[in-house]
């Protein structure tokens, strides 16, 4: 095959491939219609475990003033890291954070017992509480002083319990603010043991067992902790939302009681589990979707969090690579007539290739340096692809523009499937009186934080949907640590009524 013929074939590979990945507004809108007959079909129907969105009740049902005030622990379990945390409510929406510490969730505990997992968080939360009390005596008094609540019935040898809510960001089935049985696990996670019990119980045993002082008062999503802190410093809150390693939204539903209110995790990342088929998954999203720990489901999570979004992008680029007419990322550098036998051109291909066609090679992060590369020749695209993939010698500018395309593609697209669930749930939600100009979605994660354009795609993408007036309306503002501040107000919120 000719240089030309083989640029042609790459040409259209990745013009069908980018075409893919596209979510016109006729799809948008289509989707706008089933995730909106999802959210009530799910809202009828008892139990959660029979609904396609769980719609969970998260047991708080008040919002934050502003004027909370206190010193509280707060426990984070997410997708990647456990983090321990003091934060000190001044009121008027204003807080900071004490001291924290934060601990990477190895793949080992992800993956062992239960009672294993439990242990080790209670062992990190002794480790902060040590920490803390031993280098900073100001931190030591605050925790000390922090609470008048009374042990449990179970470790009456304590005498001071100190309150600490707790983010758990996985799907919990609540029946109060302090207990919540695990659904099912996500995030990589699959611990056996400890689906179906109450996590709270498991926590509070093993920090029992150790004879540490603290109490949980709180369990929540870390969709209603965003929701709580971003509540904090906006009254105009009335979504919290994640995009992170995985994606959520919490919102508050209006109450039985006039002007009452309750805290609704959707977790909406089950879109699309029970297979209606309303998503348009491509080849990649079916080739990622059946590696994972949990194939058909968490579809649409699988769409829009950071822990997919740079696989979704090595998919395709191993796609390209092997059906572009073997021209894309240099695997056919050698001059045509060289006389190579075809073995040895397949081998120098899988050598080139090795990093790209290793599973979970690419992370978002990467994603977002590949977008923000705005330099002529694209050179930090360059760099990476020799640093990073272990490319030998220089790319094309050709490729590097095919790998920026792929990013900029998968990127959109997840951000335009947010708006849509977004724009849905919208209506929903229970503004708080009087009628408000504008209204506020609190995002926490790091798609949300730092993949560029996904914000202001996801705005685009509501107006597209909603009308510039009405769309124009709607504010993302960054819940910074929404998980941790949000626990620490869950707890406020249990503890001083």
């Amino acid at each position: 095959m000719s240089p030309a013929s083989q640029s042609s074939v790459l040409e259209r590979t990745t013009h069908q491939a980018l075409q893919d990945l596209e979510l016109p507004t006729p799809k948008l809108l289509q989707l706008h219609e089933a995730f909106g007959k999802s959210l009530a079909t799910s809202l009828a129907t008892h139990p959660h475990s029979a609904r396609e969105l769980p719609m969970l009740p998260s047991f708080i049902r008040r919002r934050p003033t502003g004027n909370e005030t206190g010193a509280y622990l707060a426990l984070d379990l997410g997708g990647t890291n456990l983090r321990v945390s003091l934060v000190r409510l001044h009121g008027q929406g204003e807080w900071c954070v004490e001291s924290q510490r934060a601990w990477v969730v190895r793949e080992e505990i992800k993956s062992g017992e239960g009672i294993d997992l439990f242990h080790w968080m209670a062992e990190c939360i002794a480790s902060f509480l040590s920490s803390c009390t031993k280098d900073d005596d100001e931190v030591a008094s605050i925790l000390h002083g922090s609470s008048s609540l009374s042990p449990p019935k179970e470790a009456t040898d304590v005498p001071t319990m100190i309150p600490l809510g707790w983010t758990f960001s996985f799907p919990l089935d609540q029946t109060a603010l302090d207990n919540g049985k695990l659904t099912m696990w996500n995030k990589g996670f699959t611990c056996p043991g400890v689906v179906g019990k109450d996590v709270v119980k498991m926590l509070q045993h093993a920090l029992h067992q150790m004879a540490i002082p603290v109490r949980v008062v709180a369990i929540l999503n870390d969709t209603v902790g965003a929701l709580l802190a971003s509540g904090y410093k906006d009254p105009h809150t009335v979504i919290g939302a994640i995009f992170g390693t995985g994606t959520n939204v919490a919102y508050w539903e209006a109450g039985e009681e006039e002007g009452g209110v309750e805290a609704i995790n959707t977790e909406w990342g089950a879109f699309d589990a029970q297979k209606a088929h309303h998503l348009p998954l491509t080849r990649y999203d079916r080739d990622l979707d059946a590696a994972t720990a949990n194939p058909g489901d968490q579809i649409f999570e699988k769409m829009i969090s950071g822990l997919y979004l740079g696989e979704l992008v090595r998919l395709v680029l191993v796609h390209l690579v092997q059906t572009g007419g073997g021209h894309l990322l240099g695997v056919m550098s050698t001059p045509p007539g060289s006389g190579r036998p075809d073995r040895e051109k397949g081998e120098a291909m899988a050598k080139r290739t090795l990093i790209l066609r290793t599973h979970g090679s690419l992370g978002t992060a990467a994603v977002s340096m590949v977008i923000l590369d705005d330099t002529p020749q694209l050179t930090q695209v360059d760099t990476w692809l020799r640093e990073v993939l272990g490319l030998e010698g220089s790319s094309s500018l050709r490729d590097r523009r095919v790998v920026r395309l792929v990013c900029e593609a998968v990127a959109r697209r997840a951000s335009r499937l947010g708006a849509m669930a977004l724009r849905r749930i919208l209506p929903k939600t229970a503004p708080p009186a009087p009628p408000m100009e504008y209204m506020s979605v609190g995002g926490d994660g790091s798609v949300f934080e730092h993949l560029p354009g996904f914000r202001s795609g996801m705005h685009d993408g509501i107006i597209e949907i909603l009308g510039v007036e009405q769309g124009s309306r709607i504010r993302f503002d960054l819940a910074k640590d929404g998980s941790g501040i949000g626990a620490a107000l869950a707890a406020a919120l249990a503890v001083r009524p």
